[in-house]
């Protein structure tokens, strides 16, 4: 028989319930710490009256329930480093009443996700009282006594008994420390009086039954009667059991505050773009789902084509409190044709930073606009021959180009300097300046060559700002008639 207790019902099962016969557990609390960074769940919660502090407990003792993380050298994180069951417990005490079938009650403090698998943003936390008793007389009351009160129960017409409660937070966000944990207000441990005891730093080995303490009412057992009727008195004992398999994994100092980021994103994926011109900004999320703000220092391109990305927008460069978001947006411009890659780092003082995004996209030719066509008109009348235009030198361009990497606005102002040669059958040249992120020329330079070969023009832009520019130079053998564009990036300082 499987002790996994199943995943969380969201919905708790009504059931009717007695207390008569015990006085209120006076002060019996739990107190809910702060959440652990990376976690997303309560560091440790901790027994105001034992003084017992209780973690999840996800390690390779073979103590506990839960599969183990997959990285025990690491802290527990999610989604990275959580059990792939999905669900952790802080305290599960579980006992079977003899004479009553299955006879299991579960009772527990647990981590769970609204999910199958561990999901930031997606934790919930809850405290279970579950019963589970077969081969009982049919549609019979019967009462149960056990550590966190009595309950009543009517059986079915085949004579079962199956009633889970959740109670605690069962829809995120939450607010761990303000939910509700009904009934289980203490944790159950082994009784240190009953040999053996507890493993070192546990307070029981789920493996192993044993006698408990904790009960809020000192009823440190489970017991099963068989009543009169409803409300009614007592007329036979079912079963009875005082052992437990109890798990509790003893918490360490609680970890300081700190920003922890989910994104939304691995990748910035951009469709297939003309060469020179600018696609639409695509964005990443961060989330921070840690304790502190986050702080972002810094979100730079980096790579292969780092050229052709500029980051457009960012609202990152605010501190982003625990629970808000903010979006870092990159701007695709190819410099040539073919695939383009590059990466996006962010900097930060998160836990799991910093982080890096994978960028990609493709430059395609530019697209040329069509030739007019030549109309000939020949003597013979009312006969019109349309001919096809002649080919056109469009794909004459520039080659050795060279340009100053890092100018002063000033220089701008004077004359930027471009070398290139001009190849055969070059009449004219253009020389463009341009964003790295834009379109539009801040300045434009078009002449008339003398000459093919080596040549140099001086570009003018007078209202010039210091950032990152693109350099174009196109030749052709007209002005309607430019060939492919070659470029070069520059920094333009103050």
């Amino acid at each position: 028989m499987s002790m996994m207790p199943s995943r969380p019902t969201l919905l708790a099962v009504a059931a009717a319930t007695i207390t008569a016969g015990f006085p209120a557990a006076a002060q019996a609390a739990l107190t809910i710490q702060p959440n652990a960074p990376a976690l997303g769940f309560p560091a440790s919660v901790t027994d105001t009256v034992s003084g017992v502090a209780l973690t999840s407990c996800q390690d390779t003792s073979g103590f506990c329930i839960e599969t183990p993380a997959p990285n025990q050298a690491a802290a527990l994180s999610v989604p990275d480093n959580y059990t792939s069951d999905g669900e952790a417990f802080y305290n599960l005490a579980q006992a079977t009443v003899p004479n009553a079938g299955l006879g299991v009650v579960v009772l527990a403090l647990e981590q769970a996700f609204t999910v199958a698998a561990p999901t930031a943003g997606q934790q919930i936390m809850f405290a279970r009282t579950r019963f589970r008793f077969t081969t009982l007389k049919p549609n019979t009351t019967y009462r149960v006594t056990y550590p966190y009160g009595v309950e009543e129960y009517t059986s079915d017409a085949l004579g079962k008994i199956n009633e889970t409660v959740d109670s605690g937070c069962l829809a995120p966000p939450c607010d761990f420390a303000a939910a509700n944990y009904g009934k289980v207000t203490s944790f159950l441990t082994w009784d240190p009086t009953a040999a053996p005891a507890a493993p070192g730093g546990y307070v029981g080995n789920v493996n192993v039954p044993h006698r408990v303490v904790g009960s809020p009412f000192a009823t440190n057992f489970v017991r099963l009667e068989e009543l009169s009727g409803p409300g009614g008195l007592p007329v036979a004992t079912v079963g009875e059991t005082d052992q437990f398999l109890v798990q509790g994994k003893l918490a360490g100092p609680a970890p300081a505050p700190a920003p922890f980021v989910i994104p939304d994103a691995n990748a910035l994926s951009f469709a297939a773009r003309q060469v020179g011109t600018t696609a639409p900004a695509a964005n990443i999320t961060l989330v921070n789902h840690g304790t502190a703000d986050l702080n972002v220092a810094d979100a730079t391109i980096g790579g292969t084509d780092s050229g052709d990305y500029a980051v457009s927008s960012n609202t990152c460069i605010t501190p982003v409190a625990p629970g808000k978001s903010c979006s870092i947006g990159v701007a695709f411009t190819p410099l040539a044709t073919g695939a383009r890659t590059a990466t996006l780092t962010v900097a930060s003082d998160a836990l799991n930073g910093p982080h890096t995004f994978a960028v990609s996209g493709k430059g395609e030719p530019a697209n040329l606009p069509a030739p007019d066509p030549v109309v000939v008109r020949v003597a013979t009348p009312g006969r019109t021959i349309v001919l096809a235009p002649a080919a056109r030198k469009a794909d004459l361009s520039a080659s050795g180009m060279k340009v100053a990497r890092r100018v002063t606005r000033a220089q701008v102002r004077r004359g930027l300097a471009v070398t290139f040669t001009a190849p055969q059958d070059a009449s004219v040249a253009q020389v463009r300046l341009v964003r790295a992120t834009g379109r539009n020329a801040v300045a434009t330079k078009l002449v008339a060559l003398t000459a093919t070969g080596r040549q140099t023009l001086h570009v003018r832009a007078r209202n010039v700002r210091p950032g990152r520019y693109r350099v174009e130079v196109v030749v052709g053998t007209s002005a309607r008639s430019l060939g492919r564009p070659v470029t070069a990036l520059l920094t333009v300082t103050r």
